[in-house]
C-alpha cells in the first residue's frame, strides 16, 4: 500500500476513534512491531467509517491527543 494511502486511512482512523482506541493506537505505535490484531483493528475501524461515514470533530481530536500527550509526563 502507498504511503499517501496509509496516511489517509490513518488520518481517518484519528479522526472517527473513540479516546480508549486512540489509547491503544498510541500506545502500539510506541512498540516496535505491529501485530497482525492491530493491523485487523485498524482495518476494521476504516471499514466501519466507510460504512456509516460517522466521526468525531477535529477539536474533540485535537483533546483527545492533548490529552494523551500530556498524561503520559
Amino acid at each position: 500500500m502507498e504511503a499517501a494511502t496509509l496516511r489517509k486511512k490513518l488520518h481517518i482512523l484519528i479522526d472517527t476513534s473513540s479516546e480508549d482506541k486512540l489509547e491503544e493506537i498510541y500506545d502500539s505505535f510506541q512498540e516496535d512491531e505491529y501485530s497482525e490484531d492491530f493491523k485487523a483493528m485498524l482495518d476494521n475501524e476504516y471499514d466501519q467509517y466507510q460504512k456509516d461515514g460517522k466521526g468525531i470533530s477535529r477539536e474533540e481530536i485535537d483533546k483527545m491527543v492533548e490529552q494523551l500527550i500530556y498524561s503520559s509526563k
